[in-house]
């Protein structure tokens, strides 16, 4: 593709020439990039002027939460510690029949059904089974 073409050749030309003539200089340009336009200060002044309380507001409660603050109040000595303490509600996990629940059945001596004296009962400890 080292061919040249002479038309394309002058048309480039021609177009060089006519942008050196028409478009604008480049240095003004680019000065003008450089500098902040306003509305770019105005919202850089907008910015500071919104996270100026936030600031103020997060100094404020840091002061507030600072560390080295009064200590908390030691426990009384007539206070429980936490291994003592009972809630005003315990009473209400003391139910009917609990003894019958927190142990287990002797197992191998007789139990009742709750008919009364004539209750099934079941065998006796006394029995003993002996191995022939």
């Amino acid at each position: 593709m080292s061919e040249s073409d002479p038309y394309l050749e002058r048309a480039f030309a021609a177009l060089r020439r006519q942008e050196r003539r028409d478009g604008p200089a480049f240095a003004p340009l680019w000065q003008a990039a450089g500098r902040p336009r306003r509305s770019q200060r105005v919202r850089h002044f907008v910015l500071v002027a919104a996270a100026a309380p936030m600031v103020a507001a997060a100094l404020f409660a840091a002061w507030l939460i600072r560390p080295g603050g009064p200590a908390p109040p030691h426990p009384s000595a007539g206070a429980p510690t936490i291994s003592e303490w009972r809630p005003a509600t315990d009473f209400l996990l003391r139910t009917p029949g609990r003894e019958i629940l927190g142990e287990a059945p002797p197992l191998g001596l007789g139990y009742s059904i709750g008919l009364g004296s004539s209750g099934v009962t079941g065998p006796s400890p006394s029995t003993e089974r002996r191995s022939s």
